[in-house]
Protein backbone atom coordinates (compact mmCIF):
# COMPACT_ATOMS: atom_id res chain seq x y z
CA UNK A 1 0.00 0.00 0.00
CA UNK A 2 0.98 3.47 0.17
CA UNK A 3 1.14 4.74 3.39
CA UNK A 4 0.68 8.37 2.70
CA UNK A 5 -3.27 7.58 1.17
CA UNK A 6 -5.74 8.43 3.50
CA UNK A 7 -9.17 7.88 2.86
CA UNK A 8 -12.38 9.01 5.30
CA UNK A 9 -16.11 8.66 5.09
CA UNK A 10 -18.59 10.51 6.38
CA UNK A 11 -22.21 10.29 7.94
CA UNK A 12 -23.60 11.97 4.59
CA UNK A 13 -22.01 9.40 2.82
CA UNK A 14 -19.30 11.19 1.26
CA UNK A 15 -16.09 9.46 0.47
CA UNK A 16 -12.45 11.48 0.59
CA UNK A 17 -9.39 10.60 -0.41
CA UNK A 18 -5.78 12.15 0.77
CA UNK A 19 -2.67 11.86 -0.77
CA UNK A 20 -0.06 13.87 1.67
CA UNK A 21 -0.97 12.02 4.83
CA UNK A 22 -3.89 14.11 6.01
CA UNK A 23 -3.09 17.70 5.08
CA UNK A 24 -5.09 17.93 2.06
CA UNK A 25 -8.43 16.02 0.99
CA UNK A 26 -10.35 15.41 -2.39
CA UNK A 27 -14.02 14.36 -2.35
CA UNK A 28 -14.20 11.22 -4.81
CA UNK A 29 -17.94 9.70 -4.17
CA UNK A 30 -20.76 11.08 -2.88
CA UNK A 31 -23.31 8.55 -2.14
CA UNK A 32 -26.62 8.02 -0.51
CA UNK A 33 -27.17 10.17 2.42
CA UNK A 34 -26.50 8.28 5.04
CA UNK A 35 -23.28 6.52 6.79
CA UNK A 36 -20.84 5.38 5.34
CA UNK A 37 -17.59 2.49 6.41
CA UNK A 38 -14.47 1.89 4.24
CA UNK A 39 -12.49 -1.35 3.72
CA UNK A 40 -9.17 -1.50 1.64
CA UNK A 41 -7.27 -4.44 0.91
CA UNK A 42 -3.36 -4.95 1.56
CA UNK A 43 -3.20 -7.60 -1.58
CA UNK A 44 -4.37 -4.99 -4.12
CA UNK A 45 -4.59 -1.60 -2.51
CA UNK A 46 -6.02 -0.28 -5.30
CA UNK A 47 -8.99 -1.60 -4.17
CA UNK A 48 -11.81 0.03 -1.56
CA UNK A 49 -15.15 -1.00 -0.57
CA UNK A 50 -17.87 1.43 1.10
CA UNK A 51 -20.80 -0.11 2.60
CA UNK A 52 -23.71 2.18 3.30
CA UNK A 53 -26.40 2.32 5.47
CA UNK A 54 -29.32 2.87 3.18
CA UNK A 55 -32.47 1.27 3.99
CA UNK A 56 -33.37 -1.74 2.31
CA UNK A 57 -31.22 -2.19 -0.64
CA UNK A 58 -27.91 -1.79 1.54
CA UNK A 59 -25.51 -0.70 -1.65
CA UNK A 60 -22.28 -1.70 -1.56
CA UNK A 61 -19.74 -0.09 -3.76
CA UNK A 62 -16.29 -0.63 -4.99
CA UNK A 63 -13.49 1.79 -6.49
CA UNK A 64 -10.40 -0.43 -8.32
CA UNK A 65 -8.19 2.70 -8.98
CA UNK A 66 -7.39 3.43 -5.56
CA UNK A 67 -10.27 5.11 -4.25
CA UNK A 68 -11.06 8.02 -6.68
CA UNK A 69 -13.97 6.58 -8.56
CA UNK A 70 -16.84 4.25 -7.09
CA UNK A 71 -19.07 1.96 -8.93
CA UNK A 72 -22.13 0.25 -7.03
CA UNK A 73 -21.67 -3.33 -7.09
CA UNK A 74 -24.42 -4.62 -4.78
CA UNK A 75 -27.92 -2.82 -4.43
CA UNK A 76 -30.99 -5.47 -3.73
CA UNK A 77 -34.35 -5.35 -3.75
CA UNK A 78 -34.86 -8.91 -1.89
CA UNK A 79 -31.54 -9.35 0.19
CA UNK A 80 -30.76 -6.82 3.20
CA UNK A 81 -27.32 -7.48 4.01
CA UNK A 82 -28.20 -5.00 7.26
CA UNK A 83 -30.96 -6.76 8.47
CA UNK A 84 -31.84 -9.38 10.96
CA UNK A 85 -32.71 -12.45 8.87
CA UNK A 86 -30.69 -15.69 7.46
CA UNK A 87 -31.99 -14.71 3.78
CA UNK A 88 -31.85 -11.05 3.93
CA UNK A 89 -35.82 -10.26 3.27
CA UNK A 90 -36.25 -8.13 6.25
CA UNK A 91 -35.83 -5.34 3.95
CA UNK A 92 -36.70 -2.50 6.04
CA UNK A 93 -34.41 -3.67 9.09
CA UNK A 94 -31.94 -1.49 9.79
CA UNK A 95 -29.61 -0.09 12.76
CA UNK A 96 -26.79 1.23 10.54
CA UNK A 97 -26.64 4.59 12.10
CA UNK A 98 -25.59 2.24 15.35
CA UNK A 99 -23.89 -0.88 13.83
CA UNK A 100 -21.79 -0.77 10.57
CA UNK A 101 -18.34 -1.95 9.67
CA UNK A 102 -16.51 -3.82 6.82
CA UNK A 103 -13.01 -5.06 6.41
CA UNK A 104 -11.42 -7.00 3.34
CA UNK A 105 -9.46 -10.28 3.37
CA UNK A 106 -5.41 -8.90 3.21
CA UNK A 107 -4.81 -11.74 1.34
CA UNK A 108 -7.38 -11.94 -1.13
CA UNK A 109 -9.00 -8.16 -2.28
CA UNK A 110 -12.28 -10.42 -3.69
CA UNK A 111 -13.10 -11.17 -0.33
CA UNK A 112 -15.06 -9.11 1.61
CA UNK A 113 -17.11 -9.27 4.98
CA UNK A 114 -20.06 -6.43 6.33
CA UNK A 115 -21.33 -6.31 9.65
CA UNK A 116 -24.59 -4.86 10.79
CA UNK A 117 -26.84 -7.23 12.86
CA UNK A 118 -25.53 -9.97 11.68
CA UNK A 119 -21.99 -10.63 9.35
CA UNK A 120 -22.19 -11.15 5.45
CA UNK A 121 -19.50 -12.28 2.94
CA UNK A 122 -18.83 -11.58 -0.75
CA UNK A 123 -15.91 -13.79 -2.55
CA UNK A 124 -16.57 -11.90 -5.78
CA UNK A 125 -15.89 -8.17 -4.65
CA UNK A 126 -18.67 -7.12 -3.27
CA UNK A 127 -20.99 -8.44 -6.25
CA UNK A 128 -23.04 -11.37 -4.44
CA UNK A 129 -23.29 -12.05 -0.70
CA UNK A 130 -24.03 -14.76 1.69
CA UNK A 131 -24.88 -14.55 5.33
CA UNK A 132 -21.86 -15.85 7.53
CA UNK A 133 -22.86 -15.67 10.95
CA UNK A 134 -26.43 -15.32 13.01
CA UNK A 135 -27.46 -12.99 16.13
CA UNK A 136 -29.65 -15.42 17.35
CA UNK A 137 -28.97 -19.32 15.61
CA UNK A 138 -27.13 -20.68 13.14
CA UNK A 139 -29.37 -20.27 9.71
CA UNK A 140 -29.94 -23.90 10.11
CA UNK A 141 -26.90 -25.39 11.15
CA UNK A 142 -25.12 -23.80 8.24
CA UNK A 143 -23.41 -20.33 10.10
CA UNK A 144 -21.95 -19.63 13.06
CA UNK A 145 -24.40 -18.15 16.43
CA UNK A 146 -22.56 -14.79 17.52
CA UNK A 147 -23.95 -12.42 18.92
CA UNK A 148 -25.68 -8.97 17.47
CA UNK A 149 -24.70 -5.39 16.62
CA UNK A 150 -21.35 -5.61 14.96
CA UNK A 151 -19.41 -2.36 15.56
CA UNK A 152 -16.01 -3.55 14.03
CA UNK A 153 -14.09 -5.89 11.83
CA UNK A 154 -10.10 -6.10 11.56
CA UNK A 155 -7.59 -8.56 10.65
CA UNK A 156 -4.58 -9.44 12.73
CA UNK A 157 -1.74 -8.07 10.34
CA UNK A 158 0.35 -11.01 8.36
CA UNK A 159 -2.68 -13.68 9.04
CA UNK A 160 -6.07 -14.41 8.24
CA UNK A 161 -7.32 -14.18 11.84
CA UNK A 162 -9.96 -11.93 11.60
CA UNK A 163 -11.78 -10.34 14.84
CA UNK A 164 -15.47 -9.07 15.02
CA UNK A 165 -16.17 -6.19 18.21
CA UNK A 166 -19.94 -6.44 19.08
CA UNK A 167 -22.39 -6.03 21.91
CA UNK A 168 -22.04 -9.27 23.33
CA UNK A 169 -17.49 -8.72 22.79
CA UNK A 170 -14.96 -10.03 21.01
CA UNK A 171 -15.32 -12.82 18.56
CA UNK A 172 -12.56 -14.29 16.28
CA UNK A 173 -12.20 -16.49 13.01
CA UNK A 174 -9.37 -18.27 11.96
CA UNK A 175 -10.73 -20.12 9.30
CA UNK A 176 -12.26 -17.65 6.82
CA UNK A 177 -15.35 -16.96 8.80
CA UNK A 178 -16.53 -20.75 8.52
CA UNK A 179 -16.51 -21.09 12.72
CA UNK A 180 -16.19 -18.25 14.91
CA UNK A 181 -15.26 -18.20 19.00
CA UNK A 182 -16.04 -15.67 21.47
CA UNK A 183 -13.04 -14.84 22.99
CA UNK A 184 -13.78 -12.64 25.79
CA UNK A 185 -14.13 -15.01 28.56
CA UNK A 186 -12.14 -13.17 31.57
CA UNK A 187 -13.36 -9.41 30.70
CA UNK A 188 -15.31 -8.39 33.09
CA UNK A 189 -17.36 -5.18 31.33
CA UNK A 190 -20.89 -4.48 31.06
CA UNK A 191 -22.78 -2.01 29.24
CA UNK A 192 -25.47 -0.19 31.75
CA UNK A 193 -28.25 1.69 30.80
CA UNK A 194 -29.74 2.09 33.99
CA UNK A 195 -29.80 1.75 37.67
CA UNK A 196 -32.15 1.23 40.45
CA UNK A 197 -31.65 1.64 44.44
CA UNK A 198 -33.72 0.12 46.72
CA UNK A 199 -35.57 2.58 48.81
CA UNK A 200 -36.53 0.36 51.52
CA UNK A 201 -33.58 -2.13 51.74
CA UNK A 202 -29.94 -1.43 52.46
CA UNK A 203 -27.14 -2.84 49.56
CA UNK A 204 -29.59 -3.81 47.25
CA UNK A 205 -29.15 -2.47 43.54
CA UNK A 206 -30.39 -3.52 39.68
CA UNK A 207 -28.88 -3.01 36.75
CA UNK A 208 -30.58 -3.46 32.98
CA UNK A 209 -27.16 -4.01 30.29
CA UNK A 210 -27.62 -3.55 26.85
CA UNK A 211 -28.43 -7.01 25.19
CA UNK A 212 -27.16 -8.94 28.09
CA UNK A 213 -29.44 -9.20 30.72
CA UNK A 214 -29.93 -7.63 34.07
CA UNK A 215 -27.62 -7.95 37.00
CA UNK A 216 -28.64 -7.71 41.00
CA UNK A 217 -26.03 -6.84 44.12
CA UNK A 218 -27.90 -7.44 47.12
CA UNK A 219 -26.76 -8.45 50.84
CA UNK A 220 -28.80 -11.95 51.21
CA UNK A 221 -27.55 -13.86 48.17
Amino acid sequence: GVPSTIYGSTLLGDIFISTDSGVTWTLAADTENVRIELAVSANNPNVVYGITGATGSSPVYRSTDGGYNYTKVFNSTTVNLLGYECNGNDMNANQAGYDLTIAADPNNANIVYVGGINIWKSTDGGTTWNINTMWDGTCNGTVSEVHADQHYLAYQPGTNHLFVGNDGGPYKTTNNGTSWTYIGSGIVNSQIYRIGVSKSTNNEVICGLQDNGTKLWDSWS
